[in-house]
């Protein structure tokens, strides 16, 4: 009997033992793998414009590495950087239809279908980034989504992915409005084609794929475009000058049809919603410490760098901020808004 009471709490120690072992070596990388065992093999396209050196390109690619680290390979996004799936309209376009499971862009290009995008980018409207964000942060930025949401089975899973502020490449330098007179130049936006004409502009519509040979062929002598986009695309070669007016703050969105993401099993919901977040902050922080960097190497190629003092800037601002109301009639839907930024940024000022 003494020997059964002595093996009794040997036995119960093993066990113990083999129970804390067991649940030392049951990692939460091993718990979360084992979680996605019996979930599905999925696999989605993302077609966007960006080239795939920039870095929206590389936040992408960011994106994809992430879903796959997490979902230990279930879960795969597969990259189509630099328009290879369609034009940026059409990249919109697929996305609704389903023939393309995500997407993204800029957000201008949503302006087709919510007038307020448009005028979301209508340049000289922001002061900086922090002030677009907001906007967007706010029920403005809620409200549009739920628009694209209900009218186009697109969901934005973000509209914050920062892009860099769009500059001008131009024949001549532009320091004033009366520079851009009779200057034909590509823009990106059809807001950015409402402002250049106030400045006396002749914006043309070239897709990003023919900027290149635009500038070359003198179809356009000018180019509203992000500053990693004149590098990206070698337009030091057939653009003189860079012309750093700062004048459209922007952002990306980051797309997926609706009845795609409502396919998804809710764990990959989640993964997708929390790694496009994590994608995007990679995404923000790279374009904020890579400005100053592709400035220097056109620079280096050959362009000149044409920067404005506060005061040349502010002419230009006056001109749109003067015209405002005639801006905004363009957009009946969007009436109003245009007054809610400004006061949503000088409320920013005051907070300061």
């Amino acid at each position: 009997m003494r020997r059964l009471h002595t093996v009794l709490p040997a036995l119960c120690g093993m066990a113990l033992g083999l129970t804390l072992s067991s649940t030392i070596l049951a990692s939460p990388e091993s718990t979360e793998a084992a979680s996605f065992k019996d979930l599905p093999n999925v696999t989605l396209r993302f077609g966007t414009n960006a080239p795939a050196k920039s870095p929206s390109g590389r936040a992408a690619e960011k994106l994809a590495t992430i879903v796959k680290e997490k979902t230990n390979g279930k879960f795969t996004i597969k990259v189509y950087p630099a328009n290879q799936l369609g034009t940026n309209r059409g990249l919109v376009e697929q996305t609704a239809l389903g023939g393309l499971d995500m997407s993204m862009e800029g957000i201008g290009i949503l302006g087709y279908i919510d007038p307020a995008y448009s005028l979301l980018q209508v340049p000289f409207l922001f002061k900086n980034q922090e002030a677009i964000h907001k906007v967007l942060n706010d029920d403005v930025g809620t409200r549009i989504a739920e628009n694209l949401l209900e009218s186009r089975n697109i969901r934005l899973l973000s509209q914050t992915w920062d892009r860099l502020p769009r500059q001008i490449c131009s024949a001549t330098p532009i320091r004033t409005p009366e520079d851009l007179n009779n200057v034909l130049i590509r823009t990106g936006s059809e807001g950015a084609t409402q402002a250049f004409e106030l400045f006396g502009a002749k914006p043309a519509s070239v897709p990003l794929k023919g900027v290149y040979l635009a500038l070359q062929n003198n179809v356009v002598s000018a180019v509203d475009l992000p500053t990693d986009y004149f590098f990206n695309l070698s337009l030091y070669e057939v653009c003189d000058n860079l012309d750093l007016v700062n004048h459209t703050y922007g952002t990306q969105f980051v797309a997926i049809n609706n009845a795609v993401y409502k396919s998804l099993p809710a764990a990959y919901q989640k993964i997708l919603k929390s790694s496009v977040a994590e994608a995007g902050n990679y995404n923000n922080l790279l374009t904020k410490k890579l400005e100053d960097d592709y400035i220097s190497r056109l620079k280096k190629k050959g362009m000149g760098i044409i920067r404005l003092s506060q005061e040349q800037h502010d002419a230009f601002s006056e001109v749109v901020h003067n015209n405002i109301e005639s801006i905004e009639s363009t957009w009946p839907e969007a009436d109003g808004l245009a007054k809610k930024i400004f006061s949503i940024q000088e409320n920013m000022q005051l907070s300061i």
